[in-house]
């Protein structure tokens, strides 16, 4: 019978000979995808001379990550190999201040914290960012309620939930983050003519009367 001592010396001598290995493989590095605001992102409606400042959403933790969502009959779950290069809030927040911006309705939007003040303020709530699985179908959803605030005197001007999906054409990482970054995009642009329309109403200021 091999004492303990022994049973070490024979595992130590595999080891060394490369004949096993006692440390389990690191997974393979995932492979990051891009999530900007779209490039195009034609508008109509007047044009108002107004700041719209953008808060992070907030969310579920699942969704405050780097990770990918999936949802398969109500489970969500990280997809493997595949993450954003941040946080998805930061990426998302970057992404409506920008779209605001390339709109062109309002003269800029900046993220929340920037140090300009807004005329007004963009606060959401996200409810899915995520591929859904469900009757053999995939999807990317985005929702999210969306609270328009004016800045001075906090009174709400818009607040409106935004849920769109588009469908995914191939089960792998390209494919889902393509679809959630297009996702993003439509509910960012939609988001923005909204806050240029709840900006037109906004009451002047006492001075301006």
């Amino acid at each position: 019978m091999k004492t303990p001592f022994a049973m070490l010396l024979v595992s130590t001598a595999l080891a060394a000979s490369g004949c096993v290995s006692l440390l389990p493989e690191p997974p393979p590095a995932p492979r990051f995808y891009p999530l900007e605001a779209s490039t195009s992102v034609p508008a109509q409606g007047v044009v108002v001379d107004a700041v719209a400042s953008v808060a992070p959403p907030t969310g579920p933790q699942v969704l405050m990550g780097d990770g990918i969502v999936w949802r398969s009959e109500g489970t969500l779950a990280y997809m493997g190999g595949a993450a954003w290069p941040g946080r998805a809030p930061d990426l998302l927040q970057a992404m409506l201040a920008q779209t605001i911006t390339r709109q062109g309705r309002l003269s800029a939007g900046v993220r929340a914290g920037e140090g300009l003040r807004g005329d007004v303020e963009v606060r959401w709530d996200l409810i899915a960012f995520e591929i859904v699985e469900q009757d053999g179908s995939l999807e990317a959803r985005f929702a999210a309620h969306v609270r328009i605030v004016q800045s001075r005197g906090r009174a709400l001007l818009h607040s409106e939930i935004v849920d769109l999906s588009v469908p995914l054409q191939s089960r792998n990482g390209a494919s889902a983050a393509a679809a959630l970054a297009r996702a993003a995009q439509e509910a960012c642009a939609r988001i923005a003519a909204m806050t240029a329309d709840a900006a037109a109403n906004l009451e002047p200021a006492a001075g301006e009367r």
